[in-house]
């Protein structure tokens, strides 16, 4: 894509509607949403993680909600829990601090 092509000021748009948001939960549904207008996609997916590393919502773009269910269910024990979201998300906690909401969830 050549320089003129890129759509500079959909991105600039893009940029101050996140930048707007200010709590971790809704930054991350508009950035995904937001995301989408930019580039196309089929799927997407947000979890967001207690700090026990429980899944304690999840927003879906083109996914099923039964899909992602079963999804869960079955890579949650796969090869000793390697794809396990909750376990993944355990471990990066470890590494960085967590963002809390003034209203926790």
């Amino acid at each position: 894509m050549m320089a003129s092509q890129i759509p500079w000021e959909r991105m600039v748009q893009v940029l101050m509607q996140c930048g707007s948001v200010h709590d971790a939960h809704s930054f991350s549904v508009n950035a995904i949403e937001q995301i989408r207008t930019l580039i196309p996609f089929d799927q997407g997916r947000v979890y967001f993680f207690n700090d026990n590393a429980e899944i304690y919502d999840e927003f879906l773009l083109g996914v099923d909600k039964r899909v992602t269910r079963v999804y869960h269910e079955y890579y949650a024990n796969v090869e000793g829990g390697l794809y396990n979201a909750a376990k993944r998300a355990w471990n990066f906690h470890g590494k960085y601090p967590p963002v809390h909401n003034s209203g926790s969830r």
